[in-house]
């Protein structure tokens, strides 16, 4: 019975006092009504989903994951940052408005390409509302299959433009687009028409938990099979950063079987049928405008 009231005082007093293990309680939750688009209940507003300026109207898209740290890109921070200004982030959306100044940038190994990921601490922590929340981060050990549904956000403050996506496999997304993927990155399928550079790929934990996870960051990738970056791929390097304000882990299980499995990039020609038709497609459809031009001349 003692150990009882132990651990159930212990409990209540770090839902009150410690901002770390506060976060990780309440990751991923959308306290407000949601709406029904692609099929999916998901929220009028994401209330991790955070705007980085520095002298700009806009710059920068990042992900509140704890209520001291904001995940963004390391190129659009780089990109922003002139003059040593004091650089802003502003949380809460256009209409409940906080904003924190950005006393420390975090980044990944900058002698390596391809780490575009980078953390920002604030100068103080923000007290979670319903309209300020952070969102949950997928374990190295979550599975990302091709077809889980996806969602991001335009770019603009005060509209809230959600777009549906579906995650595509490593070796699927290699063929597709025809280039080399490094395993720091993963992929989703849809034109991302608004640039958020720095903001949240985001999916949904199912199988498990049922919280919101940010599976990538959007990177200034082109084309309807979007390269984003991986964020479970960096889980021990945003643990060992944030050590002390930890943001909230969880391990993504996709459900079934994996399409990827005996996925093979052969299959993807012009003698292949059905579905396996879709790259070749989108070739064609740009080709035949093109011939009809050069006929013209």
């Amino acid at each position: 019975m003692a150990l009882q009231h132990f651990v159930s005082a212990f409990t209540l007093t770090c839902l009150l006092l410690s901002p770390g293990c506060q976060s990780e309680m309440e990751c991923g939750i959308t306290p407000l009504n949601n709406t029904m688009t692609g099929g999916e209940n998901i929220p009028r507003q994401w209330p991790w989903q955070v705007y980085i300026t520095q002298g700009y109207p806009w710059s920068c898209g990042g992900s509140l994951i704890s209520d001291l740290w904001v995940l963004s890109s390391a190129t659009c921070i780089n990109n922003t940052m002139y003059n040593g200004s004091m650089m802003h982030v502003y949380l809460g959306g256009p209409n409940n408005t906080v904003a924190r100044n950005v006393t420390s940038i975090t980044f990944y190994d900058v002698t390596e390409s391809g780490n575009d990921i980078c953390l920002l601490k604030l100068e103080s922590p923000v007290a979670f509302t319903d309209h300020i929340r952070p969102i949950c981060l997928p374990t190295n050990n979550s599975s990302f299959y091709t077809g889980m549904p996806a969602w991001f956000t335009s770019q603009y403050w005060n509209v809230n433009w959600n777009l549906h996506l579906s995650i595509m496999g490593h070796d699927r997304c290699e063929c597709y687009r025809n280039e080399n993927i490094s395993q720091n990155t993963i992929c989703a399928q849809g034109y991302v028409r608004m640039s958020n550079n720095g903001g949240p790929m985001m999916t949904k934990d199912r199988y498990g938990t049922n919280v919101w996870v940010q599976a990538g960051i959007e990177n200034g990738s082109w084309g309807i099979y979007q390269t984003f970056i991986s964020v479970s791929f960096y889980e021990d390097w945003i643990k060992e950063k944030t050590m002390g304000n930890q943001p909230g882990f969880v391990t993504v299980n996709s459900d079934g079987f994996d399409p990827d499995s005996d996925f093979s990039c052969e299959d993807y020609s012009v003698f292949a049928g059905g579905e396996n038709l879709v790259p070749i497609s989108h070739f064609i459809s740009l080709s035949v405008p093109l011939l009809f031009f050069y006929l013209l001349l």
